[in-house]
């Protein structure tokens, strides 16, 4: 159905809404009072979606329905496509083939020895305690940044839909990743 739209739940687990809200507003680097506004808008939300009256939800027998079909057939994989609004489904051998022909490529890939993620995580992390102790960065800046536990980047293919022969798109996932926090921070300067 996509990002903009998505099947109602028959029940709103309200204290665990409430406890991850809490839990994000931990997060955020504000003042006690604008932490305060923001629990109150998050409320205010949460007010209005549970008094809204409910309309029957006629997605909801086909989304069960589908859900069902994807779990039955292992052999099919789903995902968006690379350009347009539109939904992809081919068969996950397909896709397979599709992603090692674009990894087979010795000019643009190379094949590593060993995963590197724990090396470049603590060179990253050195590098930040270098900018703190050189007060480049604020201290909260610092443990917001620092990365443990990071995982590798992960890639995945995207079909290109306007194209006659069947073709992908690279998309490399770096969430979690050693400099996925120095990335988002440079992005907001």
């Amino acid at each position: 159905m996509g990002p903009r739209h998505g099947i109602l739940p028959k029940n709103v687990p309200i204290p665990e809404l409430i406890k991850d809200v809490e839990s994000f507003i931990q997060t955020l680097s504000l003042e006690e009072n604008e932490k305060n506004g923001v629990r109150s808008r998050c409320a205010r939300i949460i007010q209005n979606f549970m008094e809204k009256p409910r309309t029957p939800d006629h997605f909801r027998k086909y989304y069960h329905i589908t859900s069902k079909f994807i779990r039955d057939n292992p052999d099919i994989v789903v995902s968006k496509s690379d350009k347009g609004n539109t939904t992809v489904v081919m068969y996950r051998e397909e896709y397979t083939r599709g992603v090692n022909n674009q990894l087979s490529d010795s000019t643009t890939y190379k094949i590593l020895n060993r995963d590197s993620t724990r090396k470049t995580q603590d060179n990253i992390n050195k590098f930040l305690k270098t900018l703190r102790d050189e007060q480049m960065i604020t201290g909260t800046q610092y443990k917001e940044l620092i990365r443990h536990n990071s995982i590798p980047p992960k890639l995945y293919c995207l079909r290109k839909t306007n194209k006659q022969v069947a073709s992908f798109r690279p998309i490399v996932s770096c969430i979690g990743s050693p400099g996925y926090n120095v990335g988002s921070f440079l992005h907001k300067i």
